[in-house]
């Protein structure tokens, strides 16, 4: 799970794991835009997390593991010190993972609610493994997030 405590490095990266939830989405003190990473089981969006603080996969808050299923809410982190420059939602990946598919279904609802109520959201990166390209799962989210008009990016 994720660590309660800030990570900090001298190359001057800072992030901090603020909360994680299934519903009733935190309001923060900071009103930062909000930006959300979404993509497959494994496909690395809490090891980009991490890379963008400036950490190894391991050291930064946001917890890396082989498992995949493991991420089984949205873990909210927030980035920069003085003064913080954004918060990140940190999705369930989609696909293979080791929970039911109730778990699964739970897990879609879950961040469909998400991305169609949360108004700081100002953009959501699809990370996409490049030896798989784009699959089902990523072109149904791509799909939906044109629906709910969030903008995208999609990451390699």
């Amino acid at each position: 799970k994720a660590q309660k405590h800030p990570s900090r490095i001298t190359a001057g990266g800072f992030g901090i794991h603020l909360t994680s939830s299934a519903k009733d989405w935190p309001i923060f003190d900071h009103i930062l835009p909000e930006i959300a990473f979404a993509g497959h089981s494994n496909v690395g969006k809490s090891t980009l997390v991490n890379a963008m603080i400036g950490v190894t996969p391991r050291q930064g808050p946001a917890a890396v593991s082989d498992r995949a299923g493991w991420t089984d809410q949205i873990c909210f982190y927030r980035l920069g010190k003085r003064p913080p420059i954004f918060t990140l939602a940190d999705f369930p990946g989609y696909g293979f993972a080791v929970a039911t598919d109730l778990d699964r279904r739970n897990w879609t609802i879950m961040c469909r609610d998400y991305l169609k109520t949360r108004s700081v959201l100002v953009r959501c990166c699809v990370l996409v493994d490049c030896t798989r390209g784009l699959c089902e799962s990523d072109m149904n989210l791509l799909r939906f997030l044109n629906k709910v008009r969030v903008e995208w990016n999609i990451v390699l």
